[in-house]
């Protein structure tokens, strides 16, 4: 009997959803046609073949499920590869905005802005301008910080001699 060799194809099935249109549509693409960006945000929505929406939440982020645990699929404006790219950048923007308001209602309620506790539907009506008054942004370290690493003595101000 001779070894069957199987050639690897690197085509990629994906199903998506076409606005104004029932049916979803199913395209087959290599892969070589995606950047390196453009593959990781398309696996990050990959659910077997069918590309989807994704959701924030207090455990991350994950692909839209409906409450069948069916995919809720991405919908592009027309069949084609470029339009379904568009739709996974538009999406993306979106996914960052929900995580950018996921981190200051965090921090919010963290510094007592909010009771966490009180009402998660108080917190989501407060206004973007509200929650954005908060930076969230990594601090730098104090330049006294940068230069103390003299074996946990403390900084010395410049220009002192050890006596």
């Amino acid at each position: 009997m001779k070894n069957k060799k199987h050639k690897h194809q690197d085509i990629l099935n994906l199903r998506f959803d076409v606005k104004n249109k029932v049916e979803p549509t199913t395209l087959q693409i290599p892969l070589s046609n995606f950047s390196g960006y453009d593959r990781l945000m398309l696996a990050d929505r990959l659910y077997g073949i069918d590309v989807c929406v994704l959701w924030n939440h207090d455990h991350g982020t994950e692909k839209l499920l409906d409450l069948e645990r069916l995919p809720v699929r991405l919908a592009a404006k027309e069949p084609t590869i470029e339009s379904l790219l568009e739709a996974i950048h538009e999406d993306q923007v979106v996914v960052e905005e929900r995580l950018l308001r996921h981190r200051s209602l965090a921090v919010c309620a963290s510094i007592g802005y909010i009771d966490a506790f009180k009402s998660r539907d108080e917190a989501l009506k407060l206004r973007k301008r509200d929650v954005e008054r908060v930076d969230t942004t990594p601090a730098s370290p104090p330049a006294s910080a940068a230069q103390s690493d003299n074996g946990g003595e403390g900084a010395k101000p410049s220009g002192m001699n050890p006596g």
